[in-house]
């Protein structure tokens, strides 16, 4: 557990699974910078409370890790606005965020949730910063999106294996097709508008399908609350004005439903 639970020099259960890790992926910048495969693991699975970034385009990632830096890339939740990323961009050289994400770019997404819609939900508690089953029986969903892993303990040792299941009202896969291809305001505001076809990225936007819905979901939050501001977000605006949170919660579980870049 002392080594699980070490940031500067990361547990790394599967080495054939990726390439060589550059230094600041594998050990961070002590005491400051953790090791960006702490929470994104090795082989960039990354998991539901931060984020993947397997197949991401490196150009994104630099920006992403800019906008944490300068500010414009904020959390929604009242209570937590900045967290460990803003620290982290602040203490890593450029050099090293460049090369991180050119390894991330380099690696393929694994889609490891499964999307179960139903009208009522496993009990759960919270865990950190994610569900786990808890308790017995069952409770309404009440329009929720919950993803717990099925094994709390593989997660815990930062598996990057480990199976996430992703419960959603009933029909939100169908509302969130609809909304993804037609657009909450008409065409130019479908994902794959700019996302792809696929929602495999285009150009400089990047590929979102089969990414943790959870995350998916926190993400059009911050844009719909202006958490993210950064210039990249404007093209976000238009799209987020118009959506309830049912139609993000649709959305997310539409989006990590799909099959990833190969």
């Amino acid at each position: 557990m002392r080594q699980v639970g070490n940031g500067f020099d990361i547990p790394d259960w599967f080495p054939a699974s990726h390439p060589l890790m550059p230094s600041s992926v594998q050990y961070g910048v002590a005491p400051n910078a953790r090791a960006c495969g702490y929470c994104h693991l090795p082989d960039g699975q990354g998991r539901p409370e931060n984020g993947t970034l397997a197949g991401l385009p490196a150009d994104y990632i630099i920006r992403q890790v800019a906008a944490f830096k300068n500010g414009t890339r904020l959390s929604a939740n009242p209570v937590l606005s900045t967290n460990s990323m803003h620290t982290l961009a602040k203490w890593v050289a450029d050099s090293d965020v460049v090369s991180s994400a050119r390894y991330f770019e380099t690696l393929a997404l694994t889609r490891r949730n499964r999307v179960v819609e139903v009208t009522r939900v496993p009990k759960t508690r919270i865990e950190g910063m994610l569900y786990a089953y808890g308790g017995k029986g069952t409770e309404p969903i009440d329009g929720r999106l919950i993803e717990v892993p099925e094994t709390f303990a593989r997660h815990e040792l930062r598996d990057p294996g480990v199976p996430y299941i992703t419960y959603v009202p009933v029909g939100s896969i169908a509302r969130g097709r609809r909304l993804a291809t037609r657009g909450p305001a008409g065409p130019a505001t479908s994902c794959m508008a700019c996302h792809g076809a696929d929602l495999l990225g285009k150009d400089a936007v990047p590929p979102i399908a089969g990414r943790a819905p959870s995350n998916m979901l926190r993400q059009l939050i911050n844009f719909r609350t202006g958490a993210r501001h950064d210039s990249a977000s404007a093209t976000m605006a238009p799209v987020v004005e118009q959506l309830t949170v049912s139609d993000m919660v649709a959305l997310a579980a539409y989006v990590g439903s799909r099959a990833p870049k190969r």
